[in-house]
């Protein structure tokens, strides 16, 4: 099934019928556009500070009541290497958070385990985004915050079409499917789906991502209606109008 990161958002996170907190943001892998973390936020019970959750450790999302259920416990939560999420957290602090919840070894293909800043929080400042760039090797993958990526702006082979305003996340493999982009500046009200697999580059720096279509394709592209959930015949006409392979196939 296939819905929006902002859906996610506020989902009630349990564990054993406790309540653990709610979800605040996702980290993706920007290689393969995985979403590896969910940023949890937590009640009262740990005074409002925000802890990290594996996909992999993550139940089915229940879309109706807005709940997602996890192994974890509070206790496996207070013991924690704790992570300052005002900064980028390095590859060292993950691996110390997958042993201690004993998750499988965090291992990004094409990383290694240590290096420099392999998230970018929101709050991240542009010295250390230029940090990050300069001491990333080329084909390394670092993970991104969807709150940060959310507006950036999105330019075709012809010109800037719009900013991303959601991302559609596949719940069965968690990782992020579609873009969707607000073209309203230039049609107005109207929004586009645009697969990570149509991205060329992305400027992590200055926040843009540049997308193998022309502004003709994208304007008679298949309508998104937003009223309507993204299917399997949309998709298909979707790819089929852009003459490329469905990802399912």
């Amino acid at each position: 099934m296939l819905d929006k990161y902002s859906k996610l958002i506020d989902f009630e996170v349990f564990a054993q019928d406790e309540k653990m907190g709610e979800i605040h943001d996702i980290y993706f892998q920007d290689n393969n556009w995985k979403v590896k973390y969910a940023v949890v936020e937590s009640g009262d019970w740990l005074l409002g500070e925000r802890f990290i959750v594996a996909t992999e450790a993550l139940h089915k999302p229940n879309w109706e009541e807005k709940q997602i259920t996890t192994d974890i416990s509070k206790e496996d939560i207070k013991s924690r290497p704790e992570i300052d999420f005002a900064k980028p957290v390095s590859r060292e602090k993950l691996s110390e958070l997958h042993q201690h919840y004993q998750w499988s070894q965090f291992m990004p293909s094409g990383a290694q385990i240590y290096g420099p800043y392999p998230i970018v929080s929101p709050t991240a400042d542009i010295a250390q985004r230029k940090e990050l760039r300069e001491e990333t090797e080329e084909g390394e993958a670092n993970l991104r915050s969807a709150e940060e990526v959310t507006g950036y702006e999105v330019e075709c082979e012809d010109d800037c079409i719009g900013s991303v305003k959601d991302f559609f996340v596949d719940e069965k493999d968690w990782v992020i499917r579609y873009l969707l982009v607000d073209i309203g500046r230039w049609i107005t009200g109207k929004e586009v789906i645009v697969s990570p697999d149509w991205v060329s580059e992305i400027e992590w720096l200055e926040g843009e991502i540049e997308v193998d279509l022309t502004k003709k394709q994208i304007e008679n592209s298949p309508e998104y209606n937003p009223a309507e959930p993204v299917t399997r015949e949309y998709e298909t006409d979707l790819y089929d109008f852009y003459h490329q392979p469905g990802y399912w196939l």
